[in-house]
């Protein structure tokens, strides 16, 4: 099987199998300030917006939120 490319997008379930959370962890994520762009007729975070991951994006984000729970200095 082929290794999906880090510029894909993802909903939040295919987000949340990919890294291996829950769904719900994701929606909290995303309320946190987890980098994503909205699609569709509702484009902003409300009912019935439709959130789009880019992996690399919210891989980086996780990294950079886990340095900074620690203490480390983020460059």
């Amino acid at each position: 099987m082929d290794a999906i490319p880090k510029t894909t997008m993802f909903d939040a379930c295919g987000l949340a199998e990919k890294l291996g959370v829950s769904r719900a962890l994701v929606s909290r994520w995303t309320k946190e300030g987890c980098p994503c762009v909205y699609i569709g007729r509702v484009m902003e975070p409300r009912r019935g917006s439709r959130p789009r991951y880019n992996l690399a994006e919210v891989e980086t984000w996780l990294k950079t939120r886990a340095a900074g729970k620690r203490g480390e200095v983020v460059a």
